[in-house]
């Protein structure tokens, strides 16, 4: 293992693999429909973020960096959720689903 791997690996603290929806329009509509979130969820990802509804455009652009950087400041998956959705009505449209 590299020292960019080994670096990478002490960024993140999730508890695995998750997907995250920006948002965009997809055909069956809302990205963070049941349907949706069950096949990232069955695929094995240990949550699924998307929004509820259509963010504003540029929300779904904030949303993934706004993730990224909390996730490399070492706050778990549920907190970096939980900071985004506080930041303003546009991303507080985002949501994390997962397994009990």
């Amino acid at each position: 293992m590299g020292l960019l791997d080994r670096r990478a690996r002490d960024c993140f603290c999730t508890p695995g693999p998750f997907g995250a929806s920006v948002g965009a329009f997809v055909p069956a509509g809302d990205t963070g429909a049941p349907t949706l979130t069950d096949a990232f969820l069955d695929a094995g990802a240990s949550a699924y973020i998307a929004p509820s509804g259509a963010p504003f455009g540029y929300a779904g652009v904030f949303a993934p960096l706004f993730l990224f950087y909390e996730l490399t400041e070492q706050r778990t998956l549920t907190e970096a959720v939980t900071r985004l959705r506080a930041h303003d009505g546009e991303l507080g449209m985002w949501d994390m689903r997962h397994r009990h």
